[in-house]
């Protein structure tokens, strides 16, 4: 069964330590699963995302057209 989420309380993820030394510290990203619908409630996530999708498939005709090197 799918449930609608809403937005705000979204984390998109989580911080882990992987290593602690003396001289250094290191964390990762880990994403959260967003495999499931959410509820989005003003106009302007709506024109933001068209926006990114709009310029991901700018960058996707423009990288077929530079040769890989």
């Amino acid at each position: 069964m799918w449930y609608i989420y809403r937005m705000k309380p979204f984390v998109s993820g989580t911080y882990k330590k992987i290593h602690s030394g003396e001289d250094s510290e290191y964390t990762s990203f880990f994403p959260a699963h967003v495999n499931r619908p959410f509820v989005v409630q003003d106009q302007s996530t709506i024109m933001l995302l068209e926006e990114a999708t709009r310029l991901l498939g700018e960058l996707n005709a423009y990288s077929r057209l530079v040769p890989d090197i």
